[in-house]
């Protein structure tokens, strides 16, 4: 019989160890049992969550690349309604790389404080 000792120290003066030892107190099997049943169930439970979590990445980077697909194939119907505007309406609706080759021209300094707030508005979403 090959046996392994190690000593477990609890301090009952800090709240998450005086939670193990009443666990362990209340437990219907021995300390070794308890413990060896404990310590498989958390490397499991470690390995089921990187496996889980591998999967959902997996999905969301699908989904996420299937919805870029998506609009990506749709400039068509952007390009009508846009030309539409800017023939109708005398508006123009400037790209994303056409402001960023406008804020390239800019020197920081040059930006004012409304400036900045306009950068953070999402014209893509107002595109919409």
């Amino acid at each position: 019989m090959s046996l392994w000792a190690t000593t477990l120290r609890l301090n009952l003066d800090k709240s998450d160890h005086r939670k193990a030892w009443e666990v362990l107190k209340k437990s219907d099997m021995s300390h070794t049992k308890f413990i060896v049943a404990a310590v498989l169930a958390y490397a499991e439970n470690e390995s089921n969550n990187k496996i889980l979590l591998s999967e959902i990445s997996k999905i969301i980077k699908a989904e996420i690349g299937e919805a870029l697909k998506n609009c990506n194939s749709e400039p068509d119907n952007i390009s009508e309604n846009e030309s539409r505007l800017n023939t109708e309406d005398n508006i123009s609706i400037p790209t994303a790389v056409e402001k960023k080759e406008k804020s390239a021209d800019v020197s920081p300094t040059e930006n004012s404080e409304d400036d900045n707030f306009d950068e953070n508005i999402d014209m893509d979403f107002l595109e919409m």
